[in-house]
């Protein structure tokens, strides 16, 4: 079993400028077989043809060691690996993207569950690039957030990805404004709180009439 790297505690500042400085969708999280890396690596070959896009892949996982050899053999310039950080490191990652992205393979059962990347992405209010099947999906195009294509499926993430790259910026921020207001409205857990309780209260005092 391979080993997992160890976190790295600050994030270099010309990794950051690398990511700012280009047109940067940036993964987060587990790099294993359920997130379809393999397709990751497929769409980036095909967008090779778009000179200021990045992939970057902020992580660590099973796959790890493979990316890296994926990476070198295939040429992947447009592929950064980041490596592993500690969680309060992210939004330095997040806020330099100009696309966030959520993979998983194609199975009945992720199909069913909603990735809680998924919520730290809306709250970041940034484009969400969604390549999965099911709930997940639903929710960003439901949101209005982003773009969604099936799971494992190269062809048409790569196409999501360069239809990002020829939006304009206000249109990649309506996105992203869209993205943050449904996480608000839906997952924000004092907001959810305030509402079960007025919903509670109403009950009662139906009850009590």
């Amino acid at each position: 079993m391979p080993l997992t790297p160890a976190a790295q505690t600050e994030v270099s500042p010309t990794l950051l400028e690398e990511i700012q400085r280009h047109f940067s969708i940036v993964f987060t999280g587990n790099l294993g077989t359920a997130q379809a890396v393999e397709t990751l690596l497929d769409a980036a070959e095909r967008l090779q043809h778009l000179p200021d896009v990045r992939l970057v892949l902020v992580g660590s996982g099973s796959m790890s060691a493979w990316l890296a050899e994926q990476k070198a053999a295939r040429g992947l310039d447009n592929v950064i690996l980041a490596g592993r950080y500690p969680a309060d490191e992210m939004p330095q990652f997040l806020s330099r993207a100009r696309g966030l992205l959520v993979s998983l393979k194609r199975s009945e059962i992720y199909a069913q569950t909603v990735p809680a990347k998924v919520q730290s992405y809306l709250s970041a209010g940034k484009p969400i690039i969604a390549s999965l099947d099911g709930e997940g999906a639903r929710v960003v195009i439901e949101a209005g957030a982003g773009l969604a294509c099936a799971a494992e499926d190269a062809v048409a993430l790569a196409d999501c990805i360069a239809r990002l790259h020829g939006m304009s910026d206000p249109q990649r921020a309506e996105l992203g404004a869209a993205g943050r207001a449904y996480f608000l409205a839906h997952f924000e857990l004092t907001g959810q709180a305030t509402r079960l309780a007025a919903l509670l209260r109403s009950q009662v005092q139906g009850d009590s009439v």
